[in-house]
């Protein structure tokens, strides 16, 4: 779907509708089944419709729409397409690699001559690209997304490299982007499966984040809690949806759907901190009030005191934010204790010695402090 001042272009199966007051009346040719419809950055009222066999053009012009001819050279299933700025058209397919279409510049309007090149292996690309698709950023860079992770081509030395602006996991081969999706504050939505993770998670294979731009020309990621995604399992679809009246990413599933209100979502602090807040005997003696004292040091405890409790707290707050800590007492044991959100800890009958204790968390976002 697409919108456009006569109304909402409309694929459906072999031709593209144009849906108005008018009612709904096809605007192209029978063609094979369409996948994908993009805008062309360069051309004003075109569009490129990418199916079984190709990708055609049509555009609207003097109040009409006029089909254009599929553009020679490229016999595929075009599930994705982008244009850079420079007038490059990229294609992405299920296993037909990547087609580069080129055009001089006195042929980036009529779309005529153009220099067709597909790249299934080879020049930096995975032995087995997979299913890839071609997308933009918002500063108008192309980068692939394959089986291997996100690529980009670099033009001077007409190789594909590692893309890591999102972060180097996606550059390293360790994770595979599925989908994506951006919203207009800039922030890049995907799910993710990371490739070197145990299968059977409640959670499938994948999860969903997104990335953020720090300011720098870079993007920092972060992993919305997999525990939000347990109940249905193995993410298929992401969709921003933002208009007047809604802002939400809907996630789908094989097992249902999930929606992130964009207005009052909150993104995690980036930091997390873990405090001591309380030390006592368990007979009630106060030895530790959170708060720093110039010069002081560990008091000495009378063995017939030798049980204490130990409170703890790391604020949080955001979306699926829930904090899980381990403790250790150096001294006593040498190993962190499981996971749980238990804010304190109670040690008995320690005998006499020196010991440190130890506290760690952990929040649904991966956060460690």
């Amino acid at each position: 779907i697409q919108s456009h001042p006569s109304g909402l272009l409309v694929t459906l199966r072999r031709r593209v509708f144009l849906l108005n007051e008018d009612g709904f009346n096809p605007i192209t040719p029978d063609l094979t089944t369409i996948h994908a419809l993009g805008l062309d950055q360069i051309v004003p009222g075109r569009y490129f419709a990418g199916h079984n066999s190709g990708i055609t053009p049509f555009r609207f012009v003097d109040g009409e729409w006029v089909a254009e001819p599929t553009l020679p050279g490229v016999v595929a299933n075009i599930r994705t397409m982008v244009r850079t700025p420079e007038g490059v058209l990229w294609l992405g397919t299920p296993g037909s690699g990547l087609f580069r279409i080129h055009f001089a510049l006195e042929d980036l309007e009529t779309l005529a001559n153009p220099i067709v090149q597909q790249f299934k292996t080879g020049r930096g690309l995975p032995e087995d690209p997979g299913w890839t698709s071609a997308h933009l950023t918002d500063e108008g860079e192309v980068f692939f997304r394959t089986s291997e992770g996100l690529y980009t081509f670099d033009e001077g030395s007409r190789r594909f490299e590692r893309f890591h602006r999102f972060g180097r996991r996606f550059g390293d081969g360790s994770h595979m982007v599925s989908r994506m999706e951006w919203d207009r504050s800039g922030r890049l939505w995907a799910s993710v499966e990371d490739l070197e993770q145990e299968e059977n998670k409640p959670w499938g294979k994948g999860v969903v984040g997104f990335a953020t731009p720090d300011g720098k020309g870079d993007f920092t990621w972060r992993t919305l809690p997999p525990n939000l995604f347990s109940p249905i399992a193995n993410i298929q679809v992401i969709r921003v949806e933002q208009s007047d009246d809604s802002n939400v990413v809907w996630v789908g599933a094989d097992r249902g759907l999930i929606r992130i209100d964009l207005d009052r979502f909150v993104e995690p602090e980036p930091d997390l901190t873990v405090r001591i807040r309380k030390v006592e005997t368990t007979g009630g003696r106060h030895l530790w009030g959170g708060h720093a004292v110039e010069d002081w040091s560990p008091p000495g405890i009378p063995y017939a005191e030798h049980s204490l409790r130990f409170e703890y707290a790391a604020p949080s707050h955001g979306i699926g934010r829930t904090v899980l800590y381990q403790t250790r007492l150096d001294g006593f044991e040498s190993d962190w204790s499981p996971p749980s959100s238990e804010t304190y800890r109670v040690y008995t009958n320690l005998l006499e010695g020196t010991y440190a204790f130890r506290v760690r968390a952990i929040d649904g976002w991966s956060t460690e402090a």
